[in-house]
């Protein structure tokens, strides 16, 4: 009987040489700074540069259909500039779970923010790292000091409060090496913009005429659909895309509590038509439709009733509110 041959056992520098030259393409803005690997005593983090190995990475942990987004973006422009030149390196981490990320146009709307068009970006294809850090279903924070965990947190709707926590940690990493380093003075964090208030998953709205769930999205051809949720806060964004074989963008209506959504209401993506109507379009790139915008909290129902997609099928993910 022929003996099977055994498998060579990489060193740590060839498991770190292998990482580097299949995650190259991956990271934006970087050359590989952190890779998992599979060991006998199961999954590892892998630090590939020296930042990840001797000072410290932030990790944060993104769905880029949250309204967080924005918000970690407002905050590193302001801790960038106030812990310039020391020993830490951001990192944005996603996952391209929604057919949109795979168009390029859809990350325009990300390149007015500075920040993002300079620290690294790392796309995790597969959802490895949200898995390993325990973050598929929230977006959140992992702070990784020397090739190790200090910090680990979802954002959920406390997300001042869990940056707040992690600029600390963050300080108290600095002043390690540096007892007497002078930073800032930790102040409650403060954003322009709103955290995520709730997601609205599909297995949650009530749906109108026909439609197909696949995984954790909706599907309709049907001209008659509709979908109804609760909806309670200021500001509801709508994540979707036409199907690809839809020929033009597909277009619905938007009422609350059964009357036209109001004017003084309307998000970016919402527009008047016809006899007060309110009504929005979706199209093959932009991903995020923002459906309202109120100056003060609302609360009702909300029902969008689609009009074309007989020829224009459409796929939704999710809708958030903040």
């Amino acid at each position: 009987m022929a003996m099977r041959r055994k498998e060579k056992v990489l060193t740590i520098e060839e498991v770190k040489a292998k990482i580097i030259d299949q995650s190259t393409e991956k990271w934006l803005h970087s050359e590989p700074l952190l890779g998992i690997a599979a060991f006998s005593d199961g999954l590892k983090m892998i630090p590939l540069h020296s930042i990840s190995e001797q000072g410290t990475l932030l990790l944060f942990m993104i769905d880029l259909g949250d309204y967080n987004v924005e918000l970690v973006l407002e905050v590193l422009a302001q801790w960038m500039n106030e812990y310039k030149g020391l020993p830490w390196k951001p990192v944005i981490v996603f996952q391209p779970k929604y057919l949109f990320l795979k168009s390029s146009k859809f990350l325009d709307r990300f390149r007015s923010h500075q920040v993002f068009n300079s620290i690294p970006i790392y796309t995790d294809a597969l959802g490895e790292w949200f898995d390993y850090f325990g973050n598929a279903k929230e977006s959140g924070l992992v702070i990784f000091h020397q090739g190790n965990v200090v910090f680990k947190e979802n954002f959920g709707i406390r997300f001042h409060s869990q940056m707040k926590a992690a600029e600390k940690q963050l300080q108290d990493i600095l002043r390690v090496d540096d007892p007497g380093l002078p930073l800032f003075e930790i102040t409650d964090t403060v954003t322009k913009k709103k955290p995520d208030l709730m997601r609205i998953d599909v297995g949650s709205i009530t749906q109108g005429g026909t439609w197909i769930q696949a995984n954790e999205s909706l599907v309709t051809e049907d001209s008659n659909a509709s979908l109804q949720f609760q909806f309670e806060g200021q500001c509801l964004r709508l994540l979707a895309i036409t199907h690809p074989q839809a020929r033009e963008n597909t277009r619905f209506l938007i009422y609350l509590n059964d009357e036209p959504l109001s004017s003084v209401h309307y998000g970016k993506s919402t527009h008047q038509g016809d006899r007060g109507s309110a009504f929005s379009e979706i199209n093959k790139s932009s991903g995020i439709f923002e459906l309202i915008d109120a100056d003060t909290p609302i609360k009702g129902k909300v029902t969008l009733k689609f009009l074309n997609t007989l020829q224009n099928p459409v796929i939704i993910y999710s809708l958030r509110s903040a």
